[in-house]
């Protein structure tokens, strides 16, 4: 709904005031679609994104105050903070167990063809050495051999 979008009115390519659209404009009605392109426009207002790409092993997510514009005039009420080495690492190790448990089965007898077995044991290996890279940010995960992600 509308109700859970923030907006921003710009003036003089800066955000002076961020809010839900009834917030920043208390006395207009909008239909349940919200308002047009053209009204935003007319009014300076622009939708504020709350999410950016970014690594989740190595990095979160942070909600600012008053959301800010980057290069092209995108505004955003986010930004990228990268966690602390030690957090990181928790994050990761925890993500190389998950995997590595949700993989165990494919080294039990008689369940996977030789080939896909051996396959599956390097998979495991280097998702094990995964924790030997020098940084949180060096670390490149290893490729299913069935999901190839």
């Amino acid at each position: 709904s509308i109700g859970d979008i923030m907006y921003a009115i710009l003036e003089d390519g800066k955000v002076s005031k961020a809010g839900s659209l009834t917030e920043l404009f208390p006395s207009v009605s909008f239909a349940a679609a919200g308002p047009d392109q053209e009204w935003l426009t007319l009014n300076n207002v622009t939708e504020v994104q709350m999410t950016l790409d970014y690594n989740e092993d190595t990095e979160e997510l942070v909600y600012l105050e008053t959301p800010k514009i980057l290069k092209g005039n995108k505004v955003v009420g986010v930004e990228v903070k990268a966690l602390p080495a030690n957090l990181a690492w928790a994050r990761i190790t925890a993500k190389r167990n998950d995997l590595l448990t949700k993989t165990d089965w494919t080294q039990l007898a008689d369940t996977l063809d030789p080939e896909m077995t051996k396959k599956y044991a390097e998979y495991r290996a280097a998702l094990r050495d995964i924790t030997s890279a020098k940084t949180p940010a060096d670390v490149v995960w290893p490729k299913d051999p069935v999901k190839g992600a």
